[in-house]
């Protein structure tokens, strides 16, 4: 998606290995052959980078820092205010199994 490089928070997603995220629709949840679930999709990954050993491709994220995320460029705002703060961002998905799983993302400055 455009948003990744489009902020300065998408690039540094994408160097921790996202490579394409959307807003969850009904619509993107019925092509998936998944449950619709509020959050936004992380629709490609590396399978082999940091954020792909925690969140594969196909997961929701549905929380960031204990706050529920409902759109892409949401997800990208709040990550990137705790990065601006200084502080990590704990994000918390729904894997393709269904399982829950969470990952920090700490920002060093």
């Amino acid at each position: 998606l455009d948003l990744l490089m489009a902020s300065t928070m998408g690039r540094r997603l994408e160097q921790l290995g996202l490579r394409e995220l959307a807003t969850m629709t009904e619509d993107r949840a019925r092509t998936a052959g998944i449950e619709f679930q509020r959050g936004v999709l992380l629709s490609k990954v590396a399978a082999d980078s940091r954020l792909g050993g925690v969140f594969p491709s196909g997961t929701i994220v549905t929380r960031v820092d204990g706050r529920a995320v409902a759109y892409a460029d949401e997800l990208l705002a709040r990550i990137e205010r705790a990065w601006m703060s200084g502080s990590g961002a704990l994000l918390v998905g729904v894997l393709p199994s269904g399982d829950q799983a969470r990952l920090e993302l700490e920002f060093g400055r």
